[in-house]
């Protein structure tokens, strides 16, 4: 069944992926980072730099807090951005009394901006932190020391802006090649899950309606046989085609087995996403399927459930999937509805 198939991939979405790998980065910063501050903290109390004490001494214990609780212990955004503002501001302060030997710890804090923060906040927080670091640098260096120095951050930071979009864009479009099936250009059993939580979330909070169509090629195994497994995938393709003209903007389509579709659509009432299958089956039907030698004709069965306030993802498919399985059983080419549960259950 499809939601056994799930379960296998359920912590291998790739938004789960790339966060881990993120989280891990900034994990192994935070306890260089820890290493570091104990020296420096020393130092500048030998400086009797008792402001720059007490703001590494806050960072120091930010990050114990950060290492003790954990690595996979998923950080909150505004963690992470309160963490970057101390230390941006610690920096900053450090260029101002201590010059120079406060500039060699701008370039660090900058360039690890990229992996501790999302793409937009990097961005700003980058920039913000370039231009008080110009500033103190402006302010509190010989000025042949402080032209260079700002041009330096200045270069750092267009380093880091092109990283930061160029690793959005490289995250985005791994994304899309986890999550869609190379053949017919449909989101595959990756995406599954993302979507029918939200669907799922969204009835809870606002009692928005949604529906789930499983629908399964009938007889699809003698195409193969008879006309090779090339031909099976035109066919494939073609009925991926078709159920896509069939839906609006708002429907989500995957391929979620071989010769298995699946359709979330929300805001659609039981009795609309029955008729919405019924349509689909038809278009199917309707359609002549191109092979290298020749047409053939395809039909479909169909399944349908329609989401509960109390459904979890596995309950919702599952009702989904039984229904589809009555349709084979009932002579196959039809559409069977699942019984709605009660809130209860």
């Amino acid at each position: 069944m499809v939601a056994d198939k799930l379960i296998r991939i359920q912590t291998d979405s790739a938004d789960h992926v790339i966060a881990q790998f993120k989280q891990r980065v900034a994990y192994n910063i935070y306890i260089g980072a820890v290493l570091l501050v104990l020296p420096l903290l020393a130092a500048q109390w030998l400086s009797s730099h008792w402001l720059m004490v007490v703001l590494l001494g806050l960072i120091g214990a930010f990050l114990l807090a950060i290492v003790v609780r954990g690595r996979e212990r998923q950080l909150q955004l505004s963690t992470q951005i309160i963490f970057v503002i101390l230390l941006a501001g610690s920096i900053t302060y450090s260029i101002a009394i201590n010059g120079m030997d406060g500039l060699f710890w701008a370039y660090p804090v900058l360039a690890s901006i990229v992996f501790l923060l999302p793409a937009r906040p990097a961005v700003i927080f980058g920039v913000g932190f370039a231009v008080l670091a110009s500033l103190a640098c402006y302010f509190s260096l010989p000025w042949p020391f402080a032209w260079r120095g700002i041009l330096s951050l200045l270069a750092l930071l267009a380093i880091v802006i092109t990283l930061t979009v160029m690793l959005e864009r490289m995250q985005q479009r791994m994304a899309q090649l986890i999550e869609t099936d190379p053949l017919t250009g449909c989101f595959n059993r990756h995406r599954v899950i993302t979507v029918l939580d939200h669907a799922i979330d969204a009835q809870q909070r606002q009692q928005q309606q949604a529906a789930m169509i499983m629908l399964d090629l009938d007889w699809f195994k003698p195409v193969n046989d008879k006309h090779g497994h090339l031909n099976g995938d035109r066919v494939l393709k073609q009925v991926a085609r078709c159920l896509q003209q069939g839906l609006d903007d708002h429907a989500t389509l995957f391929r979620v087995g071989g010769e298995e579709f699946m359709v979330v659509v929300p805001h659609l009432s039981p009795s609309q996403a029955e008729q919405l299958a019924q349509t689909l089956l038809q278009q199917i039907r309707q359609q002549p399927y191109k092979l290298d030698s020749g047409e053939i004709r395809m039909t479909a069965s169909a399944g349908v459930a329609s989401v509960v306030a109390s459904d979890t993802w596995q309950h919702w498919l599952g009702r989904a999937d039984r229904s589809l399985y009555q349709a084979k059983q009932a002579g196959r080419d039809r559409v069977v509805v699942a019984q709605q549960p009660t809130a209860e259950a």
